[in-house]
């Protein structure tokens, strides 16, 4: 995917609005809890690379996804 990516050293960025950041767990309804591993895109038309462990890394649209994050 295009774009540039935020990363977990890129410490210069601010925070997405949307309250997602890297390291993060979250929760999405199919594939359950996973580890968010890369943001491209903070906004609705961007897309993430999330570790679902057993379903492995997938990136899906944001504004499709609907995570929920995990305290």
């Amino acid at each position: 995917m295009g774009g540039a990516a935020v990363s977990a050293t890129a410490g210069q960025q601010d925070p997405p609005s949307n309250g997602l950041r890297v390291g993060q767990a979250v929760f999405q309804t199919k594939f359950r809890e996973g580890m968010l591993l890369t943001l491209e895109r903070a906004d609705a038309g961007g897309c993430a690379q999330v570790d679902f462990g057993r379903y492995g890394a997938k990136w899906p649209a944001l504004a499709i996804a609907k995570f929920t994050p995990v305290d």
